[in-house]
């Protein structure tokens, strides 16, 4: 428990009050007092009442991730569709809360260097208190809307997604910088037992692997136990129970028998993913910790490597810098809200749809659909989701990454303006951690339409990816019904009724620039 000494003098500084007001501006707030949490909800609007809180005993200060029009309206009981009518906004946080004090800081950097990756720069970070950081992103970051619902109304699945989609990303980056490369030495590291580190997938789909079952079974009157032992005796009828197997230690996706083990390094990030849920609270800035009596304190996000928990001391804090600042460029991360959401929904597809089956030659860009001929002669808006379809759409049909380097960077010149050097190189980047993966499909209208390159419609309805529309027309290439197609598409080119439709449908012939509707 903290001396009640040394509470009042952290919260009877002025610069201190001013920044816990400041923060919890049009967020619910309730104060801790030790080991339990005071009134529900609560609001801070003066600097005073920090202080008056602290003198009834009030230890710390929490605050939700939520922005609400009145907080004071929040009640238990309210409906989803009731707080979606008082949520005004939310702020993206991520809870680092790892057991090895290195490892937190590593996985942190890490984490804002992804952020940074998609174009966003308005991130703040700050010391949680205890072994953890807090990673914030303001609301005002995020597009106003996104396939046609409010972002505010997108919480907490918004949130949780965008954590989901940055865990997968961060594991073989992790990987590839912590010193210790096997289970038995990172669990060490984290006090925990190497099984725990380490899970069995399937080689041929990724998909975790079903294991079998062992039981010991009574031949008589054929009751099942769990147990260690290889025989034992029934404990209904007392005969002798033998130990049987049942089940496959196949995979529950495609079926097959590929074993392969990996680290398991979604257990060692602990992106805490329980703070993303409705009118979950946080620690304030500036707020002391129950258990080590140092302040919740922002760090610079290139710092994080060198901070050390003793600049975190009360004593020690001098200038109070601020904690998710409002003034983001608008939209700025639009495409990690986009591609969040298409990778966790492709995740939630069976394994069958999800599975990329890349051919061993690379299809030539006559064969593209459209769609992708359209983003090849460049873009005003909508250039990031453009990255994000190109990369998946090339390299499912066989093209090296390195020939999709070359690609984007000629296709970026076409951009007007170019998008950034760094931000193409991180996307690359990305994408050589990854496995290939279909680009999203036609039917999205938060890619194609939206960016004004969709197909005509009876492109889509016999093609429902563009990977399927340029390997119908390779299959198609050479046949006979290919020849009768290309035969007819030139009969109508030299018409001059069907010349100009022709030609953009083709990607061959000007194309007029459709006006991009936003998300």
């Amino acid at each position: 428990m903290l001396p009640i000494g040394t509470i009042l003098k952290h919260y009877k500084r002025k610069d201190v009050q001013q920044a816990i007001v400041e923060h919890v501006r049009d967020r619910e707030v309730a104060a801790r007092f030790d080991e339990q949490f005071g009134k529900r909800p609560d609001a801070l609007q003066y600097g005073e009442d920090v202080l008056e809180l602290a003198k009834q005993g009030a230890t710390s200060f929490h605050c939700s991730e939520e922005r609400w029009r009145n907080p004071l309206q929040l009640a238990p009981e309210m409906r989803v569709h009731e707080l979606d009518a008082l949520r005004s906004g939310w702020d993206l946080i991520l809870d680092v809360d790892c057991k090895n004090w290195e490892y937190a800081k590593l996985i942190t950097h890490l984490l804002v260097k992804l952020l940074r990756g998609f174009g966003v720069s308005t991130i703040s970070v700050k010391f949680s208190g205890n072994k953890g950081f807090h990673i914030g992103v303001p609301f005002e970051a995020f597009p106003r809307k996104l396939h046609g619902k409010e972002t505010r109304l997108y919480f907490p699945d918004g949130p949780r997604r965008i954590a989901a989609y940055l865990v997968h990303l961060l594991g073989q980056q992790f990987l590839a910088m912590v010193p210790e490369k096997n289970e038995r030495t990172l669990a060490a590291a984290l006090g925990m037992k190497p099984e725990e580190l380490s899970v069995m997938e399937c080689g041929a789909c990724g998909m975790k692997r079903q294991e079998a079952r062992q039981e010991l079974v009574c031949p008589k009157c054929e009751e099942r136990i769990a147990s260690e032992e290889r025989y034992a005796a029934c404990p209904k009828c007392g005969k002798l129970m033998v130990k049987q197997q049942f089940g496959i230690a196949g995979c529950i996706g495609c079926g097959k028998r590929e074993p392969v083990k990996r680290i398991a390094v979604e257990r060692i990030l602990e992106v805490d993913t329980l703070l993303i849920s409705s009118r979950h609270l946080y620690r304030v800035p500036y707020s002391l910790h129950e258990k080590s009596g140092l302040v919740s304190v922002p760090v610079a996000a290139d710092e994080v490597l060198s901070f050390e928990r003793d600049a975190a001391r009360p004593e020690a804090i001098t200038t109070l810098p601020q904690f998710l600042t409002r003034d983001a460029q608008a939209e700025e991360a639009s495409s990690l809200f986009v591609q969040a959401f298409d990778f966790t929904q492709r995740r939630s597809e069976p394994a069958e749809r999800r599975m990329v089956e890349v051919p061993a030659t690379a299809i030539g860009e006559e064969h593209f659909p459209p769609c992708i001929q359209r983003i090849a002669q460049g873009l005003g808006d909508g250039r990031k989701r453009a990255v994000f379809v190109l990369i998946n759409f090339l390299r499912s049909v066989g093209w090296s990454m390195e020939q999709v380097e070359q690609y984007l960077r000629r296709w970026n010149e076409r951009n007007t303006p170019p998008l950034r050097e760094n931000y193409l190189v991180g996307q690359l980047r990305f994408a050589r951690l990854k496995k290939p993966m279909l680009p999203p499909n036609c039917e999205n209208a938060a890619y194609y339409q939206s960016m004004g390159i969709k197909c005509a419609e009876n492109v889509c309805i016999k093609c429902k990816n563009p990977v399927t529309y340029a390997k119908r027309r390779v299959r198609n290439f050479g046949t006979e019904e290919g020849k009768r197609m290309e035969k007819v598409k030139g009969e109508r080119r030299t018409s001059g009724k069907h010349a100009a439709r022709e030609a953009v449908s083709d990607g061959k012939g000007p194309f007029v620039e459709q006006k991009s509707q936003p998300l």
